[in-house]
């Protein structure tokens, strides 16, 4: 604020938008990842995401959180550059999964962005893990 010594101007989260590109599949349907673009990308010090677990699962939402420093070691940000990969992973297959992703800023400042995912079938080559057996089904709570 500026009237309590700060210069008036808005933090890096309301200055401009945060866009998610179009999912791009990984090597298999479980991982993934998708770009995120703003003019104040460069200012982000992490990048957090969440995938809400399938309506009928008795899983918890998958929660991540990646560091700009890590992204850069990964190659998926550049100095400067206005554009990051996010990987995704822990997707759930053959369904639209709702990804949340919450860029946060070095002024502690963050937006929230969301879009869906979908994903195709799982085939295990071997017919072994795309067919569980359930021992004690557990209901939804």
């Amino acid at each position: 604020m500026a009237g309590c010594g700060g210069d008036g101007s808005q933090d890096y989260a309301a200055r401009d938008s945060v866009i998610l590109g179009t999912p791009v599949a990984g090597a298999t349907p479980f991982i993934g990842s998708v770009a995120v673009s703003g003019a104040q990308i460069s200012h982000v010090r992490r990048v957090d995401f969440q995938i809400d677990a399938k309506p009928s699962a008795t899983a918890r939402p998958v929660r991540v959180s990646f560091s700009l420093d890590y992204l850069k070691k990964r190659g998926d940000y550049v100095d400067g550059a206005n554009q990051l990969t996010l990987p995704l992973f822990g997707l759930c297959t053959g369904v639209s999964n709702q990804v949340h992703a919450h860029p946060v800023f070095t002024d502690d400042s963050e937006r929230s962005v969301s879009l869906t995912v979908a994903t195709a079938a799982y085939v295990d080559p071997n017919a072994i893990y795309d067919r569980p057996v359930i021992l004690t089904q557990r209901s939804a709570q």
